[in-house]
């Protein structure tokens, strides 16, 4: 699905279709949330200033969930409704949010002149306080909940504190097989490290997470733990092998804003299982640097019965084992 700033009638029903569920970055609101009291202009104060105080997202106002996944397009709301909601939010939320949008889909197949609205929310580089009552919240997995002290402060130094993450790309999106070999050929990841503040990052600590079942045959320059560790995805434990690496000036370059860096010169190399039908691997990492708040997600490899692979491109935080 394409960028959600470019969302459509159609990407909402696809949703719905495949009952996407919501996240830490997605949340789905009926219409009715949206109507002019009190209580409700809180309510969007509160949600819209928790996105922004946490990792950013999407908040679309038109459908209707059910246990926490997508079930039904409402009836959507009037055309005007997305100023008065772009109106409300810059009024209940100090200081207001830089580079938020509110835009209206219309509904033409559900409910013609009729409106889903679509709040893009991106994560701040300062905290967010909700209006009247002067408090802070945050987004934790599907709940929205006020945020304690030290995390306030902890948000209010992010402009001042490296944001760093990780992502995984394939020399190739095919491998082969010897014959009756269990194992493919040799397979390149190339981890990439780049930084998402103005603040460059120095000293970094940093851990890859590589599936148990994929055999390592060069860990990148990093050093390979003896041990293996667990993460829980989808209620099953997956066990992880894991590669270190310390990175550090004058070895190598602080990591600044917008440029991304290769973690080594040398690629991991890997060899996967041969696998029927469609099977997914384990990748993630861990990222730490002074001042920062701690970084982990986790992605997948996906590989079908013919031998193609490919990361998902989805990246989420790891449930709690």
């Amino acid at each position: 699905m394409e960028d959600t700033l470019e969302w459509e009638e159609d990407d909402l029903l696809t949703i719905v279709k495949n009952k996407v569920s919501e996240s830490l970055n997605l949340e789905f609101k009926e219409s009715s949330a949206l109507k002019n009291t009190d209580h409700h202009k809180k309510e969007i104060s509160k949600d819209v200033s928790s996105f922004a105080n946490s990792e950013g997202g999407t908040i679309i106002y038109g459908i209707k969930e059910e246990n926490h996944s997508a079930a039904s397009i409402d009836e959507g709301s009037e055309a005007e409704k997305q100023y008065w909601v772009d109106q409300i939010i810059n009024s209940t939320i100090k200081p207001r949010i830089s580079g938020l949008k509110v835009r209206g889909i219309e509904l033409k197949k559900q409910s013609p002149n009729r409106f889903a609205i679509f709040i893009s929310i991106p994560q701040s580089n300062t905290a967010h306080q909700a209006l009247p009552d002067h408090r802070y919240f945050k987004r934790t997995n599907l709940e929205t909940i006020m945020m304690e002290d030290y995390e306030i402060r902890d948000v209010m130094r992010r402009q001042s504190a490296p944001k760093l993450r990780i992502r995984f790309l394939l020399d190739k999106n095919k491998v082969e097989f010897p014959d009756e070999e269990s194992l493919s050929e040799e397979l390149n990841i190339i981890p990439l490290i780049s930084n998402e503040s103005p603040k460059p990052a120095e000293y970094v600590v940093i851990r890859l997470y590589i599936d148990k079942n994929i055999k390592i045959i060069a860990s990148a320059g990093c050093k390979l733990a003896e041990s293996t560790v667990s993460i829980v995805v989808n209620g099953t434990i997956v066990e992880l092998s894991m590669i270190t690496k310390n990175w550090g000036i004058p070895a190598n370059l602080p990591i600044f804003e917008g440029t991304p860096f290769r973690i080594s010169d040398e690629p991991l190399k890997i060899k996967i299982p041969k696998v029927q039908g469609n099977h997914l691997f384990y990748f993630g990492y861990e990222v730490a640097s002074p001042n920062m708040v701690k970084n982990s997600e986790f992605t997948s490899l996906s590989e079908n019965t013919f031998g193609y692979v490919e990361f998902t491109g989805n990246y989420s935080k790891p449930e709690n084992n």
